[in-house]
């Protein structure tokens, strides 16, 4: 038996109550998930994807949760909350709903509540794995500011799932993610039995291969997951998982090839193919290619504070290297490099009156005398072409005209 629709109408009313009076500001976002702990240490958490909610979804779920926890004295300082929930405050929590509505919730319809039923049967468990002594521990986060600096790793993680589920994004000046984050990440190992610390990895996988038991693979090293194991995309297609990380947003229609490469923070706003690097902090518009073997410059090191953004229907062929943004239908031929320094020149190229009058060319030339600027006073160009001059080797910029690179392939993308 399922609850009707008028009967969870009726329900969530004679809940409102604790929505209207909470004691507590309007959150950011709050997750429930597992937390793997290494003593007392959390060295990573797995939040459940349809239990990741961003502004005001689902509201009154947090409201109940933590009128619940008031009733148990549990609620901490409402700074920005972590908090580890026992298998009697969950039940507690659950009993809040009507039972047709916890026993027939899945990850798409009350995925909150779903969520909260796979924690009740992980601390059903004491929360143990089969190897060792480790825990896996049922967890609240809320936030109440996600650009505030993270101070926690339980907010990183919680950051990271939000702009890889796209429900976040990198701003211009600021980000969910920013660097200081990586200082509260752990150097863990992750394996197909779960995360260890690398002295944990050492003496479980010495003791399942004493115990006959074979190895334990390591899918990765590192601070960071391969996004595929926490969030996967709809509409979006990864041929090599560990390229991508945790903490990308790549939008529905994105096909990663196997060569291609996000880190965290890269983004695509729509249909693209990625067969180049996607630095961190860099964003791609729909319908633009990024090539075999393209670098994009990021701001993560070596100084650059230079935020790489590319337009719509662009064209990065392969091995060339952007450090710039750049704006719509502009095409970078193979090899080319252009950093934010790079002599560019355009002025004894008279296609730029003949064809078109390019407002970013005439925005330099009023400002700069000489046949050479920066590639960096070209920033936001749209309909251009970069290339290097095959006789006298110098990068020039021309305009596009009807030099029509072509588009992608609508059949690969439909993911």
């Amino acid at each position: 038996m399922t609850v009707t629709t008028e009967e969870l109408k009726q329900w969530a009313a004679s809940k409102q109550s604790l929505l209207d009076q909470r004691p507590y500001p309007q959150t950011a976002a709050y997750a429930l998930g597992l937390a793997t702990m290494s003593g007392d240490t959390c060295i990573e958490v797995k939040y459940f994807p349809c239990a990741v909610n961003v502004g005001t979804e689902n509201e009154l779920t947090l409201a109940i949760i933590v009128s619940k926890l008031i009733d148990l004295r549990r609620f901490p300082d409402l700074h920005g909350a972590t908090i580890f929930l026992d298998s009697k405050e969950i039940k507690e929590i659950l009993a809040e709903y009507p039972s047709e509505l916890v026993q027939s919730a899945t990850p798409k319809e009350h995925g909150n509540v779903w969520a909260l039923k796979q924690m009740l049967r992980a601390s059903g468990l004491d929360g143990r794995s089969d190897l060792m002594d480790r825990m896996r521990v049922p967890v609240l986060r809320i936030s109440f500011d996600l650009m505030a600096p993270p101070t926690v790793l339980e907010e990183v993680y919680l950051r990271l799932m939000t702009q890889s589920l796209c429900k976040t994004m990198p701003l211009e000046t600021s980000s969910v993610i920013p660097k200081e984050a990586f200082g509260l990440l752990h150097n863990v190992v992750w394996t197909s039995r779960g995360v260890f610390t690398l002295d944990e990895y050492d003496q479980v996988a010495g003791e399942m291969l004493g115990a006959g038991l074979g190895d334990l693979p390591v899918i990765l090293q590192d601070k960071l997951p391969r996004m595929v194991d926490y969030v996967r995309p709809e509409g979006v297609r990864i041929v090599d998982p560990n390229r991508v990380r945790l903490g990308a947003r790549l939008a529905p229609g994105t096909t990663v090839m196997p060569e291609g490469a996000a880190n965290f923070n890269a983004v695509t706003l729509g249909v693209s193919m990625v067969e180049g690097r996607i630095t961190a902090g860099v964003t791609v518009g729909a319908y633009t290619d990024i090539g075999g073997g393209v670098s994009t410059l990021g701001t993560m090191s070596g100084g650059n504070s230079v935020r790489v953004s590319i337009g719509e229907y662009c064209l990065l062929e392969a091995e060339s290297v952007l450090g710039i943004p750049i704006g719509d239908r502009v095409r970078v031929e193979v090899g080319l490099a252009i950093k934010s320094t790079t002599p560019v020149t355009f002025g004894h190229y008279e296609g730029w009156s003949a064809l078109q009058t390019n407002p970013h060319v005439a925005a330099v030339l009023e400002r700069v005398d000489g046949p050479y600027v920066k590639a960096l006073e070209l920033a936001g160009i749209s309909d251009a072409i970069f290339r290097r001059n095959a006789r006298t080797g110098a990068v020039e910029v021309i305009p596009r005209g009807d030099r029509i690179w072509g588009e992608l392939n609508p059949v690969l993308h439909k993911n």
